[in-house]
């Protein structure tokens, strides 16, 4: 397999810093899915060890009413980035926007030829 020369910012002495990284094909989706499914499930497992299943209820409730990052970390005690991690390998957000009716009759042409 190629490899590639990769350099990063070294964070402490802010001096390039080279990394050998693989080239090459893609990685496998199917074996890429069973990786993350494993992580994911580490993960949950994880969380109940250490805070119950009530907790994991709470923190997919909270989740589910859209409360922001910071405010579930202020309430579990961890970092907004945790909160991040937990929503990411827990579940996806999903946004969606509703039309209210009212708003739609508006779009409804009338009997009277009125666009």
């Amino acid at each position: 397999m190629d490899e590639k020369n990769i350099f990063y910012l070294d964070q402490k002495s802010a001096k390039p810093r080279k990394v050998k990284r693989p080239s090459g094909p893609a990685p496998d989706p199917v074996v890429e899915t069973q990786q993350i499914k494993k992580r994911r499930d580490r993960m949950v497992r994880n969380f109940v060890k250490t805070r119950g299943r009530a907790s994991l209820r709470r923190f997919i409730d909270l989740c589910d009413q859209g409360y922001s990052g910071q405010k579930i970390a202020d309430e579990f005690g961890v970092t907004r980035q945790r909160v991040q991690q937990w929503r990411d390998a827990f579940g996806r957000t999903i946004h969606a926007y509703s039309v209210h009716t009212d708003i739609l009759r508006l779009t409804e042409v009338t009997n009277k030829g009125e666009e």
